[in-house]
């Protein structure tokens, strides 16, 4: 069975075809997404400053294309990742039962800094951001305007609708306390 893609993977779908110019209607098809959906991110992706249209073809701006490079990256890391994994597994099959929840460390930086946060299902929202596990995050926009930190295996994503940062999660902590400095202003 095929996995289901994620934002991130429509997202450098769409910035891969957009490389040489795309018409829309071959950007849907190479996309494989409905003509509702691509609306939605097309509007997302120009909003950003990703796309632009000229002469209804669609081509990659200069931020498109360190996006689509960073999303490549992003993959060839997960890869890597999964393999490793497999092979670390395959070695050591309890490794799971010794992790600290990347989501205790979150809740123990925002106690010892005094910011009040609350947890909702797979959430911890702290005022209007909103942290959440990548397989667990409700549904939403990628590049919402709604500040949101989207934490991967490996890597977590941080996006407000002007800005996208990724970071590995071993370095979680400094892109936290930067954007809870925002909150506590």
């Amino acid at each position: 069975m095929a996995k289901k893609r994620t934002a991130f993977d429509i997202v450098r779908d769409m910035l891969s075809l957009c490389e040489n110019g795309i018409k829309k209607t071959n950007l849907m098809s190479g996309s494989r997404i409905s003509f509702e959906l691509l609306k939605k991110y097309l509007e997302i992706l120009t909003n950003s400053g990703l796309i632009v249209e000229k002469n209804k073809t669609i081509f990659l701006t200069p931020k498109g294309v360190m996006t689509l490079r960073l999303l490549r990256r992003l993959d060839e890391l997960r890869r890597e990742e999964s393999a490793l994994m497999n092979q670390i597994n395959g070695l050591l099959p309890l490794r799971e039962k010794f992790e600290e929840s990347i989501f205790d460390n979150i809740k123990e930086l925002l106690a010892e800094n005094g910011i009040i946060y609350k947890a909702v299902g797979n959430s911890i929202l702290v005022g209007d951001l909103e942290i959440c596990d990548e397989e667990k995050c409700r549904k939403g926009n990628l590049f919402s305007s709604t500040p949101r930190l989207i934490i991967g295996k490996r890597l977590s994503v941080y996006s407000n609708g002007r800005e996208i940062i990724i970071v590995e999660n071993r370095n979680i902590k400094s892109i936290l306390e930067k954007i809870l400095s925002s909150v506590k202003e």
